[in-house]
């Protein structure tokens, strides 16, 4: 055994050992400045020492993470015949800079694996719950998304190119992206990946169904568009960075050429064609047999019926994942969906849907008001925060009394609320086309007369 030293005595082949076993590459360059002798120990060994904390840390998808962290610094090529494989990716050793990368994305990658899980495994919990395989599943197919991404996403500057007539147009580097889809090998690394992109694509949608956006979709019937795309091509973190901040615009660099977005297809396009010549057909997202892809296990709804109207559904909601609902029932349809002619009164039904889609915006604060303040739903017994309801039931706990949550939230909050109500109320319908009545009178009120002829 190697000596020890007096001013940290402990024997320098544990401390190797010690090193080794840490969590994360943070972790490492924490310990290694907290004495010279630690640092000395680990100059003895430091390639293997970092790899094995970056094999701690990352887990079997380290070399599909490793690869995506050193093409990052390296974009003139695209063409993936050129690249390492990856099974030859660990025979160099991590520089400095590729441990930060390294850190940086696997706490992106373990965000949204987060989020897979509580959107498609375990809707009771918003923590990962994937188990040691579908883990592994998850992140190489996400890794080899950023990778993708890092290597297609649209480059006005280096993508450019002159036509036969002398214009710019947009490389789309369709060789090299069957190139890329051909080295995933089997079929089921391949459906991987096309899972995460798809989980990917729902995300951005979420996104911008929360914040009153949309973002069109390349299906073959609409050739020259994919928004949607160009926004999923600008990688992972920036999809999470959407999620969590509910926002869009500022993390998305708007091409200075915008004809650019009509010849850009970051990857619709180009997948198809993939599932065509690997004879897959065109995928049902919603079939289980795309779940099994990452999951060997989840959630199945339809084995559990609403709690209300006791009918099977796609997807089940509680205080449990209530925080998800605002991709889902958006704050558009919430204003569209009170009751009577109140949805067609813009003095109150734009107020509202601006107030919803703030990002600090608390949905689960506000279903909650709505089940405990619930006379309507007609299911047998009290509804509470932790019972499963379906979307249709959600929606006529809506109808029911976002008005009646709209009017105390505005009395709270100081907004001015008409000191007079309508004695038609809700039902009223000159509230419609009557902009100075509307905002002259209280509409969020019980009717005391009949439905006005």
């Amino acid at each position: 055994m190697s000596g020890t030293r007096d001013s940290f005595p402990v024997a320098d082949d544990l401390v190797d050992c010690i090193m080794r076993a840490l969590p994360d590459l943070s972790s490492l360059s924490s310990v290694i400045l907290v004495s010279k002798h630690i640092y000395e120990v680990f100059k003895c060994h430091p390639s293997s020492i970092v790899s094995a904390v970056a094999y701690n840390h990352i887990g079997p998808a380290l070399p599909q993470a490793l690869r995506a962290a050193r093409h990052d610094k390296d974009r003139d090529t695209r063409d993936p015949s050129n690249w390492v494989p990856e099974s030859e990716v660990l025979n160099t050793p991590i520089t400095r800079s590729e441990a930060q990368t390294l850190n940086q994305d696997a706490r992106v990658v373990s965000e949204l694996e987060d989020l897979f899980s509580w959107s498609h495994k375990d809707p009771t919990s918003p923590k990962s719950v994937l188990s040691e395989n579908e883990s592994m599943r998850f992140c190489r197919a996400m890794y080899r998304f950023l990778l993708y991404a890092d290597t297609f996403r649209c480059d006005e500057e280096e993508d450019e190119d002159e036509d036969e007539d002398g214009d710019l147009v947009l490389l789309n580097y369709t060789e090299e992206k069957e190139r890329f889809f051909d080295s995933l090998g089997d079929d089921t690394q391949f459906l991987e990946f096309a899972v995460i992109y798809r989980f990917l694509c729902e995300t951005v949608q979420w996104t911008a169904r929360a914040i009153g956006e949309f973002y069109p979709e390349w299906t073959g019937d609409n050739p020259e568009v994919d928004m949607l795309g160009f926004v999923v091509s600008t990688g992972p973190e920036v999809v999470l960075q959407m999620f969590k901040c509910q926002s869009g615009a500022p993390f998305i660099p708007v091409p200075e050429n915008e004809e650019n977005l009509e010849e850009f297809c970051f990857i619709a396009r180009d997948l198809a064609k993939a599932f065509e010549r690997r004879r897959l057909g065109k995928p049902d997202w919603n079939l289980h047999e795309m779940k099994k892809v990452i999951l060997d296990d989840y959630y199945k709804y339809e084995d559990h019926p609403c709690d209300n109207c006791k009918q099977a559904s796609q997807r089940l909601w509680s205080s449990a994942n209530w925080p998800l609902l605002k991709g889902i029932l958006s704050p558009g349809e919430l204003g569209a969906a009170m009751k009577g002619h109140l949805p067609r009164n813009f003095t109150e039904r734009q107020p509202l849907t601006q107030y919803l889609e703030r990002p600090a915006f608390c949905y689960p604060d506000l279903f909650k008001w709505m089940i405990e303040h619930n006379t309507e739903l007609d299911g047998g017994q009290p509804l509470t925060p932790d019972n499963w309801l379906c979307e249709g039931c959600l929606r006529l706990l809506v109808r029911s009394k976002m008005h009646e949550w709209w009017l105390e939230r505005k009395r709270a909050e100081g907004i001015a609320v008409p000191a007079e109500n309508c004695w038609y109320g809700y039902n009223c319908r000159t509230q419609a086309h009557r902009p100075q009545h509307a905002s002259k009178l209280n509409h969020l009120c019980e009717p005391i007369r009949g439905d006005p002829a």
